[in-house]
């Protein structure tokens, strides 16, 4: 049986890796969930925010969901949304960003789709050295695809063009993912953060606008 995913149910995926200033991680964190919470969950096009930390809380990570690129842009407009930035900007400065179109959703067998219900993750942010960036992008699928079932449960793939970046997000028993194999391949490794536990998950106030189950076709 092969699986494969129908990537017109895809959300605009992004991540963003944030080291706050010592002391001011809690404060940072409780700032985004209820920022989240109160005021961002309301725009539209909101999908998800899922925020993640490591075990001493000192890299935060947020895994985020929006219907398209124009409901992102759209929400930098609107007060409700970027009125915080400046105050996280403070606390967290040269956070590692990466948005843009969901590539490739891989699950283990049985299994229909990616769901953020797990212990741990691994968020992982790599940048296409030269030219190919669809080449780099395979490998890192191709990559991500030997991984699940075998040491994860399942992975997110997104690519941001612009910037030449690849967000993957890793979920389940893991402890440490072979990125090195990447870098020998062209693919340089930003961000690595391994052993993330879930500390929210917000979704959008209007029910029509839930958080995606990445729909997998599963062909017998």
């Amino acid at each position: 049986m092969s699986v494969t995913v129908d990537l017109s149910s895809l959300a605009h995926t992004g991540m963003v890796v944030m080291r706050p200033h010592a002391g001011e991680e809690r404060a940072l964190l409780l700032l985004n969930v209820a920022e989240t919470q109160a005021r961002i969950r309301h725009l539209d096009g909101f999908v998800s925010a899922s925020f993640l930390s490591d075990r001493d809380g000192q890299v935060l990570v947020e895994f985020l969901q929006w219907r398209s690129a124009r409901h992102v842009d759209a929400a930098f407009a609107e007060p409700a949304f970027r009125e915080h930035l400046p105050v996280v900007t403070k606390m967290a400065p040269h956070p590692t960003i990466a948005f843009g179109a969901a590539a490739a959703v891989l699950t283990g067998e049985g299994q229909t789709h990616f769901a953020l219900d797990h212990r741990r993750y691994a968020a992982t942010v790599l940048r296409v050295e030269g030219a190919d960036f669809d080449g780099g992008l395979r490998k890192v699928v191709d990559w991500a695809q030997l991984l699940v079932g075998k040491i994860v449960d399942g992975a997110v793939v997104f690519a941001d063009r612009g910037s030449s970046q690849i967000g993957v997000l890793m979920a389940g028993g893991f402890i440490e993912l072979p990125v090195a194999d990447l870098q020998e391949q062209g693919v340089a490794v930003v961000e690595h953060l391994g052993a993330l536990a879930l500390y929210a998950s917000i979704g959008a106030a209007s029910s029509a606008e839930q958080p995606l189950e990445y729909v997998m076709a599963v062909d017998e």
